[in-house]
């Protein structure tokens, strides 16, 4: 009677612990993570108490169709801190948003600067950076925000300032990430935070 040899080799129990660990793996990816993806972030600075309901006049500087849209968002968020709007008070809340889009750098990129605090003018300092431009192409375009809030007594004294910057995919609708820059930002009118970070 012939017996089967049962006897596992060690490049057996290798492979096995491969496709074990591998299996495993898979199972981790598929779990859905709840985890909220960061965005960018900002900072605010509150130099004076701002009296309760007080009367505050808006005012955006730069005059798009965008930004005209963000308008009753603003007033909205001021509405929910128990401030009015009213286009002749003294306390004057100055909007600019800058929506600014980009694409990675292609080709070579070279830097160079010749001489020194010192006066050598023979020390010379060049950087090349070669980039594949089929990798560059793979490269999603983003779009930068930035939002600045100033709140000023007569136009001329600070009462609180807020500054956030975010960037998203260029793919993004414009006016649904201004609203949320927005309203992230003015959540925090009239406190001093630093470097808060904003979620999606």
């Amino acid at each position: 009677m012939s017996y089967v040899n049962a006897a596992f080799k060690p490049q057996t129990y290798i492979a096995l612990g491969v496709l074990i660990a591998l299996f495993w793996s898979a199972q981790a990816g598929a779990q859905p993570t709840d985890k909220p993806v960061s965005l960018g972030s900002m900072v605010a600075n509150a130099y004076s108490q701002i009296p309760d309901s007080s009367a505050i006049s808006i005012e955006i500087k730069e005059n798009t169709e965008l930004n005209a849209r963000l308008l009753p968002v603003i007033q909205e968020e001021l509405l929910e801190h128990g401030y009015t709007t009213s286009p002749d008070a003294q306390l004057v809340l100055q909007i600019s948003l800058e929506v600014e889009s980009s694409a990675p750098p292609e080709g070579r990129v070279a830097v160079s600067a010749q001489g020194d605090s010192r006066g050598l003018s023979d020390a010379k300092v060049t950087i090349k950076v070669d980039r594949n431009s089929k990798d560059s192409k793979n490269q999603a375009k983003t779009t930068r925000y930035r939002l600045e809030a100033n709140l000023l007594d007569q136009k001329t004294k600070p009462g609180w300032i807020g500054t956030a910057s975010i960037t998203v995919g260029s793919g993004r609708d414009r006016r649904e990430v201004s609203e949320m820059i927005v309203r992230s930002l003015m959540a925090e009118f009239g406190t001093t935070v630093r470097g808060k970070t904003i979620f999606e």
